[in-house]
């Protein structure tokens, strides 16, 4: 199913323009481990590539497109039309305070006050995935942050600013998780 659907996805959307982009799969995780995602992204590019082939494709890590397992992704070195994305949401106790999916449902009053400790935290996360996007000449986009609305707005902000300017100032692109819920 998973190819028949990039198959008929794929053909469907040939001639539409180039800012038109794929991402095969948002946050591979679970059962679908690191090394089986590789698997099953070469297969679906493959099958992509038939009709699109100079079309970016969005691709990130396993394990929820953290970037903790870059280095266990896959990519083939021919193909430069590869966009890698990663998604942040660290420190986790702050960014998913309140949150039952995740067992935080009673950890709140997490504040993030952008002290030069925390931004070096984000600054040192970001600065490794430089490190691999350029050891692996591919660009980065940041396809996911956010902080769950539990979290005093005051401190989103700061944490939200800090993020997005870090990824800036890489050169990424970034796109929030989510305006319009709790996120």
């Amino acid at each position: 199913r998973f190819l028949a659907f990039w198959r008929q996805l794929a053909a469907h959307c040939a001639r539409e323009p180039d800012d038109v982009l794929f991402e095969v799969l948002n946050e591979p995780s679970e059962k679908l481990t690191p090394e089986l995602w590789n698997e099953f992204f070469g297969e679906a590019l493959t099958v992509i590539r038939e009709k699109n082939p100079a079309r970016t494709v969005v691709v990130g890590p396993g394990f929820w497109n953290s970037l903790d397992h870059l280095d266990k992704l896959k990519l083939p070195e021919n193909d430069r039309h590869l966009l890698v994305t990663i998604h942040y949401y660290q420190p986790f106790h702050f960014t998913h305070q309140g949150a039952s999916w995740v067992g935080l449902k009673d950890k709140t009053g997490v504040d993030w006050a952008g002290s030069a400790a925390e931004r070096k935290a984000i600054t040192d996360d970001f600065a490794k995935v430089a490190a691999w996007a350029k050891q692996h000449n591919r660009p980065v986009y940041l396809g996911e942050f956010g902080s769950y609305d539990v979290a005093a707005m005051e401190a989103r902000v700061r944490w939200t600013g800090a993020v997005a300017r870090t990824a800036e100032a890489q050169g990424w692109s970034w796109g929030y998780w989510q305006f319009e819920r709790d996120f």
